[in-house]
């Protein structure tokens, strides 16, 4: 949130130069490119990053159910297999 604010500052400052037709206009409007690609290309590999976090979430929950299920059933088929069941 903090980074997404001065960016914001640092884009109304570049426009702002460039508007006012600044003696260094190429070299600013490069560095501003720099700036906002830089950006963006954080802001993607951030959202891609949580989503491969979420996605690992889900499955470590999914394997530990599958691992509690998987201890219920030794438990049931143990108990099937030693118990008297009146035969």
């Amino acid at each position: 949130q903090q980074s997404e604010h001065r960016v914001e500052a640092i884009r109304a400052d570049g426009e702002k130069l460039l508007k006012e037709s600044h003696y260094e206009s190429e070299r600013v409007q490069a560095q501003l490119n720099e700036v906002l690609e830089g950006w963006e290309e954080l802001r993607s590999k951030s959202q891609k990053k949580t989503q491969l976090l979420q996605e690992s979430y889900e499955a470590h929950l999914l394997s530990s159910k599958v691992g509690e299920f998987d201890n219920w059933l030794d438990k049931i088929e143990h108990d099937l297999t030693t118990s008297d069941h009146g035969v």
